[in-house]
């Protein structure tokens, strides 16, 4: 038998009706859905595993899991992938389901298989998902298609979800963040994020051991839940679209960008960071002095200069920027050069995120804004 997609006489809907009523919900839930990144898959369980394959907005799954999604899952409904990156969880994907089927049916159709790349319609190619060994049983199959066809499903063989390209997100490269602030808001179908988790040594979980904990099993969603996070997706990808347009917005790279979003709570923190590690911001940069009193009482954040000599002036902000920021590095701009009348410095600031005001602006001025907020891997 297939290591994926046992047959079980037990596990099948025997009446198209029976599958309408208790396989398919009529209008389908949406699901918010934890996958673990191909790299780490490998590194954790010695084989390579490209599942979800976003690219082509497929997923394959199997045994109870299979279940799950044919007890839930139907035509317009929305999976939001999440994965764990530099210690926080991440919406990497939506997808708007406008197709699924026994992945069977596309093992037998060289149609299928040449549309799509996911492992479950290839499994020749990936040996290691079907214990080791993939054995073709052409007959388990076929039972299997001729089934689905008269309305038979059997929940426990694999299934492949596709996703609507067009009406569908791949937001692998600019992640949103499922922190408190976001998952609060969701209700899960009246079964929402527990924050009060202890374990049984009576220590209280912080908040993202809360969120690990709760957010391991795949989750039902609400229309309303789903309608939020696709609204979310939906102006992140728009401010990117804006934000493509700047070249002087310039993201941290992904990895340095989680450390400071999860271990610096406040501008100090931040600060010591990237003194500690200045080339994540330019190569070229060396550092000078941190905390510098300038004399009309003012300090500067962050004191460097370019290979060339040309003194840098960094602003560090926790959170969002925004267009007194602006007004800072001017000011610091102003008193360093006229206490050192023949250097001309330029400026940078470090933040979060940056409204769009400042970001324009500093285009027009060429002054770098490098931000560690939620726009991961952009430039990646």
């Amino acid at each position: 038998m297939l290591a994926i997609g046992l047959i079980s006489k037990n596990d099948i809907c025997v009446t198209r009706e029976i599958k309408m009523a208790l396989a398919l919900v009529e209008q389908g839930n949406d699901l918010l859905y934890r996958y673990i990144p191909r790299d780490r898959f490998q590194k954790r369980f010695g084989h390579y595993h490209p599942d979800p394959l976003i690219e082509e907005f497929t997923y394959g799954e199997g045994g109870r899991f299979s279940a799950f999604i044919w007890n839930n899952v139907n035509v317009g409904s929305r999976i939001f992938f999440h994965t764990f990156i530099g210690g926080l969880r991440y919406l990497t994907a939506m997808y708007y389901i406008s197709d699924f089927f026994p992945a069977a049916i596309g093992r037998l159709s060289n149609e299928l298989k040449s549309r799509y790349n996911n492992p479950h319609l290839h499994p020749e190619s990936f040996p290691d998902l079907w214990a080791g060994e993939y054995s073709s049983h052409l007959e388990d199959e076929l039972e299997i298609k001729r089934a689905y066809e008269s309305g038979i499903i059997y929940k426990n063989a694999d299934v492949l979800l596709v996703g609507d390209s067009k009406r569908s997100y791949d937001i692998r490269k600019l992640p949103i963040i499922l922190d408190k602030e976001v998952l609060s808001r969701l209700d899960f179908k009246g079964k929402p994020i527990k924050w009060d988790i202890v374990d049984k040594n009576g220590s209280h979980f912080d908040e993202n051991d809360c969120i690990n904990s709760c957010l391991r099993p795949p989750r039902v969603l609400s229309r309303l839940d789903g309608d939020l996070l696709e609204n979310i997706i939906r102006q992140r990808v728009c401010s990117v679209n804006l934000d493509n347009t700047f070249n002087t917005f310039k993201p941290i790279d992904s990895l340095n960008a989680s450390i400071i979003q999860l271990n610096c709570s406040n501008e100090i923190e931040i600060e010591k960071y990237i003194v500690d590690r200045l080339n994540i911001l330019d190569k070229n940069l060396q550092f000078l002095d941190e905390q510098v009193r300038l004399n009309d009482g003012s300090i500067i954040d962050i004191l460097a200069e370019y290979n060339d000599k040309t003194p840098v002036i960094i602003e560090i902000k926790k959170g969002s920027a925004d267009d007194s920021t602006l007004a800072q590095v001017f000011s610091y701009i102003y008193q360093y050069k006229k206490q050192h009348p023949n250097r001309h410095p330029i400026g940078k600031i470090v933040c979060s995120d940056a409204s769009y005001r400042l970001k324009n602006a500093c285009e027009h001025l060429g002054i770098e804004i490098h931000f560690y907020g939620d726009i991961l891997f952009k430039n990646n």
